[in-house]
């Protein structure tokens, strides 16, 4: 049995689904467990919290955890962020002894920025509140004595993603584009889930999850305008950062414009490799935001 945590959310839901598609007998807990069944209906649900005083019910007969129930901002104050993912990763563990391994979803926020390609072996040094308490909850996770991988995460992407369907939101209202010398890298979530599969099975530690080819900014917001049918507005990154502040957005704007370049050859060792084309995936994300918007 495995134990999956945060399970409802965007890439949870991507990881249960090919959880159950390859066979495995999946447990979720879930504050809203009528939505979880309905999601899921073969998977068992319980309800619960992540910082519950009592989570020993989610956990009789569970092998596995995989742990993807945190808070992912970047303007949330401290307190609420280490409260819940670091305080509520710590109280999962606590309830985790009997577990044979713990596959953990960590972030590239670890690492801080840098102008060169990273990989695994690069001193941690996060720049941002988010990425001190991911760094707290992946330090707390490897050091349980349970055999453990932590899953640095680069930017995700894919149909029905928060995040994404509010920048081409954004996008497909003409706001302005930040033209920005910068280059990014995106992993498909599809190809992110299939990793936590992998890693039941093998590895322990650290490993990068990414697509490994990083893409200049301008050239990922011409593939998002493409897509979407419109022409891109680029405007000088002050500019943009400027009017985003205004609108509340200054912080997000700051994160997305920011150099991302990751090595993920080690994953190797899982089994893994990034399989979706970034092409392919814009194309999908857009259609899925598209068809949302028909239906909303």
């Amino acid at each position: 049995m495995i134990l999956v945590t945060g399970g409802t959310g965007f890439i949870g839901q991507a990881t249960v689904r090919e959880l159950l598609a390859h066979g495995h007998a999946v447990r979720l807990l879930a504050r809203d467990p009528e939505r979880s069944k309905a999601l899921f209906p073969t998977a068992e649900v319980i309800k619960g919290d992540i910082l519950d005083k009592d989570l020993s019910p989610a956990f009789e007969g569970v092998n596995s955890l995989i742990h993807l129930a945190g808070l992912i901002s970047y303007t949330l104050p401290r307190k609420e962020l280490f409260r819940v993912n670091v305080e509520g990763t710590k109280n999962v563990l606590s309830f985790a002894d009997g577990v044979d391994k713990i596959v953990f979803a960590s972030s590239v926020a670890v690492y801080g920025e840098s102008g060169q390609r990273l990989d695994e072996t690069q001193d941690p040094r996060p720049k941002t509140v988010y990425g001190e308490s991911k760094l707290a909850a992946e330090q707390a996770v490897l050091e349980s004595g349970i055999p453990a991988v932590a899953l640095r995460l680069s930017v995700v992407y894919g149909p029905h993603s928060p995040i994404w369907d509010s920048i081409l939101k954004f996008f497909s209202k003409g706001f302005p584009i930040p033209r920005s010398r910068n280059t990014t890298d995106l992993v498909h979530v599809e190809d992110v889930a299939r990793a936590f599969q992998l890693a039941l099975k093998k590895g322990e530690g650290v490993y990068n999850i990414a697509g490994g080819t990083p893409i200049p900014f301008t050239a990922l917001a011409t593939l998002c305008a493409s897509a979407l049918g419109i022409r891109p507005r680029f405007w000088p990154v002050w500019l943009v950062t400027l009017l985003a502040g205004l609108k509340g957005k200054g912080k997000e704007i700051k994160i997305f414009i920011k150099n991302r370049d990751y090595d993920a050859t080690k994953a190797a060792e899982l089994g893994w490799e990034p399989t979706v084309k970034l092409e392919d995936g814009i194309k999908g994300m857009v259609e899925a935001f598209q068809q949302g918007r028909k239906h909303a």
